[in-house]
């Protein structure tokens, strides 16, 4: 399915999952109503890769997302814990971040993000049964005015590795029964317009020449 990715100064109000940046230390962000206690005790420590989803009475569910120690947040933590984001609202499929004040460039922190949601929500399958998580259908993003443009840049730059990441996954796990040399080559001719390039395909004719 498609995704599209948004980049302003405020979250669109459709979004259903918001993540909120918690650190393993320092101050717990006034939006989750909790203290570092209450967070505790409910088993979210933090570290990256943790996340605890927060139903609300009304608007998008919070995610407390874990961002380890305060001030060593990179281009690869952000990666890590929208994976963890994505992993903690399965039902979700319109997320948002609050990037502003991630201290990484906003390109690249955007660009980390989309990637790792969509390929933390990734699946695959031959069969026929309704998945079970909702597909992601939308990723929003807040920054200050002037990394908009930026961000933007980022968050497509993202979605194009993530889609890549996707196919190549696709190809490594489908069957060989299933993903047969012509299969193979029906595909490559199929999606290389897609990206701006031309595929050739050659039989044995042509390579044993």
């Amino acid at each position: 399915a498609a995704i599209t990715v948004d980049v302003g100064t405020e979250l669109p109000a459709d979004v259903q999952a918001e993540a909120v940046a918690v650190t393993s230390d320092g101050p717990v962000p006034d939006i989750l109503g909790l203290d570092r206690a209450a967070l505790v005790r409910a088993g979210f420590s933090g570290a990256v890769g943790s996340a605890l989803a927060l139903p609300v009475a009304s608007g998008p569910v919070l995610v407390a997302v874990g961002m380890g120690p305060a001030g060593t947040v990179t281009a690869n933590v952000l990666r890590d814990a929208a994976a963890a984001f994505a992993r903690a609202v399965p039902q979700d499929a319109i997320l948002g971040a609050d990037v502003a004040g991630a201290n990484v460039e906003p390109a690249a922190a955007t660009s980390a993000i989309v990637e790792g949601i969509v390929l933390a929500r990734y699946s695959w399958t031959l069969a026929s049964r309704p998945r079970r998580e909702v597909p992601v259908t939308s990723i929003s993003f807040v920054v200050g005015a002037d990394d908009v443009a930026a961000a933007q840049v980022g968050a497509r730059r993202g979605l194009v590795q993530a889609r890549v990441g996707s196919v190549a996954r696709d190809l490594a796990v489908c069957p060989a029964q299933t993903l047969t040399s012509e299969a193979f080559a029906d595909f490559a001719v199929e999606s290389a317009p897609a990206a701006g390039l031309e595929a050739t395909v050659y039989g044995r004719a042509q390579l044993e020449e």
